[in-house]
């Protein structure tokens, strides 16, 4: 923003000295072709009286001839008195104005030329300085371009100023919500964190009660064993006690031979509750179902 204040401010100096200067110059030019004019017609002024005077005295010397020859005779130099002498005064006199009018001629001839000259001069000049005036209304445009595109600049400038207060606004609001929604992550990160730490701890727990099942399930294991051998031992068991019953009905039979309908009563009875003692003897089928329903329970 600074850089291109200063530019223009530069820019603008700069043109200002430059036209200041050309007017400067065009003045002094105008001053030195009107003391040129005033001079030119000072000596046109000055040969126009010479040429009177010398009119004048030209007519003054035709007309009183033998009166100048006689006052002139003593100021002559280099001529001898003889008869001769007035007519060859006269041709002297009359070859000396005709030089002084030649040279007047010339002299006129040679003024006319300047005279021309300076009016060309002057036509130039004027060309020169209506091209000049061109130039300084052409001057004049530019700068109202200038200021044109200086208040441009300066609303230009106001627009980016506005652009800048606008994009630091943003910047702020950005700012704010970059705050907060860094806040906000470390909060979730927190309860990230938090949760982590309890998903460890209960990792650690499910690993202790998996550690705790599997000694459960070794444990159960090790009852399956015992239970298929109580099997086996109650199967010989079993076939020990039907043998057994069977040599016991054969004893009741022969003894309810002897003895009377009450006892055979009672010993039914106790041969009965023998049976369902037997019974309640768990089978194989049972402890598989009851280890099926525990390892379910613990899955």
């Amino acid at each position: 923003m600074h850089i291109c204040s200063l530019v223009f401010f530069f820019f603008f100096f700069f043109l200002y000295i430059y036209i200041y200067n050309k007017d400067v110059m065009l003045q002094e030019k105008k001053k030195l072709l009107k003391e040129k004019y005033d001079n030119t017609i000072k000596l046109n002024n000055l040969m126009t009286e010479k040429k009177k005077k010398f009119e004048k005295k030209f007519l003054h010397e035709c007309m009183n001839f033998d009166v100048l020859i006689e006052q002139k005779y003593e100021n002559v130099i280099g001529f001898y008195y003889n008869s001769n002498k007035n007519i060859f005064l006269k041709k002297k006199i009359i070859q000396k104005h005709m030089q002084e009018a030649n040279q007047i001629i010339q002299e006129i001839f040679e003024l006319r030329k300047n005279i021309t000259n300076i009016k060309d001069e002057i036509y130039k000049n004027k060309i020169k300085n209506k091209y000049l005036n061109f130039l300084l209304m052409d001057i004049e445009e530019g700068v109202h371009d200038v200021k044109y595109l200086k208040q441009n600049c300066e609303f230009l400038f106001c627009d980016i100023n506005n652009v800048i207060s606008s994009l630091e606004k943003k910047k702020k609001n950005r700012e704010l919500i970059f705050c907060i929604s860094e806040q906000k992550l470390k909060e979730q990160i927190n309860t990230v964190t938090t949760k982590i730490v309890a998903i460890k701890h209960e990792n650690k727990i499910l690993q202790e009660n998996a550690k705790s099942l599997e000694k459960e399930i070794e444990e159960l294991k090790e009852k399956k064993n015992s239970a298929i051998q109580l099997k086996t031992k109650s199967l010989n068991l079993h076939i020990h006690d039907n043998k057994h019953d069977e040599i016991i009905e054969n004893n009741i039979i022969e003894e309810e031979k002897i003895v009377p309908s009450e006892n055979i009563s009672h010993t039914t009875k106790q041969n009965k509750d023998e049976k369902k003692k037997s019974k309640n003897i768990f089978t194989t089928k049972d402890i598989y179902e009851k280890s099926l329903l525990l390892k379910k329970k613990y899955k």
